[in-house]
């Protein structure tokens, strides 16, 4: 996807010619890019902040709606195994 959509860019980056009447600002084929990458970065944060949300949330709502607490209480049903278990980097 980059190699198509990167020259095409520059193909059209590099017709660009502004000078602002102060003749301070000038945009040209060099500085273009830098401009246009930019812009596209401030729109991509502002999608991202857009779009964000915290997962742990997701799940915690989901665990609700599903019954998955109820399930796990009920199972372990305040009995204790007397089996000892081995952690995994032990075996």
């Amino acid at each position: 996807m980059g190699l198509l959509f990167g020259p095409a860019c520059n193909l059209l980056l590099r017709e660009i010619n502004i000078t602002f009447e102060s003749n301070s600002f000038v945009i040209d084929k060099l500085n273009a890019p830098g401009l246009f990458m930019g812009i596209f970065y401030l729109i991509f944060e502002g999608i991202v902040a857009i779009m964000y949300f915290d997962l742990a949330k997701e799940y915690a709502k989901e665990q609700r709606r599903s019954g998955l607490h109820q399930q796990v209480e009920e199972e372990g049903g305040g009995e204790q195994s007397h089996e000892t278990e081995i952690p995994p980097h032990q075996v």
